[in-house]
């Protein structure tokens, strides 16, 4: 039953280096995975369950003969994600950032081992992707500074009536300048050009699973640090060319013999490294033998960011609609096991409920301001 999550844990979490290209989504697209604290998913019957509306009429259940598949089997995708965020010096992050981490920048970099599914979630966005070029006014000319932010104009989650009463916007608008025509004044020596426009309803894909998440947080000291390889940092932090702490927390995965496996919050060394993958190996091994009394419950888990170099306040906008309700996720249903008569009874005896009794606690990573 919960094969799935061990395999995935057996072939990543053991081997302490995390060189993860990007997905071929993220090449093709331009999103960025960002890691969530986890949010509330409300189960609602798939596209194979026969679903028909309850006795109220208000919502559709299972329909007769179907029950839901395993929750692990119902979670068909699994993945390792890894993200780096940017920490300015005011506790702002800024997401998309390199691999490479530089001298006197601090960073967060969280890996997260799941098992998922994909709810579409529909959004109006009014996002610009700005290019802003700033110039020194001295009586000596110095090289203009070019930046590029996102402006966030409008987020809004669309329910279906909502939906219905808009036109739907191609999925990524890309302009080569501002729309307006040309570049435009920001303030006294800044300009700025539009490089990128959002302005439509577009459907934000939605992390719905269960899992195990790494949470690094790293100040570089001097040189550099390679940030997508969690044996790289601890070298580093033990060659004083970082400091930093980490944490292990489960992803919808909760049961006292999971607290008791998870590590204390530590700094970063080989030792640490090593305890966070012993702690990985054995939350694998309770999942592995179903031990009584755990629970695995799907939670949202990560979103993808429709724009490159994204910004904290276009992430906590978005998290903060999805917080509105809980982010439907539809489970697929299996026929139900046909019924066996007892050879002393004339009836069948009434079929168990089916398991769902499945989840576990998650800890936080982004939240809204």
């Amino acid at each position: 039953m919960k094969s799935a999550l061990v395999a995935l844990l057996a072939s990543a979490s053991l081997t302490g280096c995390f060189n993860l290209p990007k997905s071929l989504g993220e090449k093709s697209s331009g999103y960025a995975y960002v890691p969530l604290d986890p949010l509330a998913v409300e189960t609602v019957p798939g596209a194979n369950c026969a679903k028909v509306a309850d006795e109220k009429g208000r919502r559709m259940v299972v329909g007769k003969g179907f029950i839901y598949l395993d929750t692990l089997l119902a979670l068909p995708d699994n993945a390792v994600r890894i993200a780096i965020r940017e920490i300015d010096a005011k506790s702002n992050l800024s997401f998309g950032a390199s691999s490479v981490g530089l001298a006197g920048s601090r960073y967060q970099v969280v890996l997260d081992y799941i098992n998922v599914d994909t709810s579409n979630i529909p959004f109006y966005l009014d996002v610009d992707v700005i290019e802003e070029t700033i110039r020194a006014e001295t009586i000596i000319p110095l090289p203009s500074t070019i930046n590029k932010r996102v402006v966030v104009n409008s987020v809004k989650r669309l329910n279906q009536f909502e939906l219905e009463g808009r036109l739907s916007a191609p999925e990524r608008l890309v302009s080569s300048g501002d729309p307006r025509g040309g570049q435009f004044e920001i303030g006294p020596g800044r300009r700025g050009r539009i490089l990128a426009k959002l302005d439509g309803v577009y459907n934000i894909p939605v992390y719905v699973g269960v899992g195990l998440r790494l949470t690094a947080d790293i100040q570089v000291l001097t040189g550099t640090v390679n940030l997508s390889s969690l044996t790289s940092i601890a070298a580093s932090v033990e060659a004083k060319s970082a400091t930093g702490s980490l944490v292990v927390q489960t992803l919808g995965i909760t049961g006292s013999q999971v607290s008791t496996s998870l590590p204390l919050p530590s700094e970063i060394n080989q030792t640490t490294v090593q305890n966070a993958i012993l702690a990985l190996g054995g939350i694998k091994a309770v999942v592995a033998t179903a031990e009584k009394g755990i629970t695995v419950t799907p939670r949202v888990t990560g979103i993808y960011l429709p724009v490159d170099n994204g910004t904290q306040e276009l992430v906590n906008r978005l998290v903060s609609e999805l917080a509105r309700s809980p982010i439907p996720w539809e489970r697929a249903c299996i026929p139900r096991p046909a019924q066996v008569s007892s050879p002393r009874e004339s009836h069948p005896q009434a079929l168990p409920e089916p398991d769902v009794n499945l989840s576990i606690h998650p800890a936080p990573i982004v939240q809204s301001s």
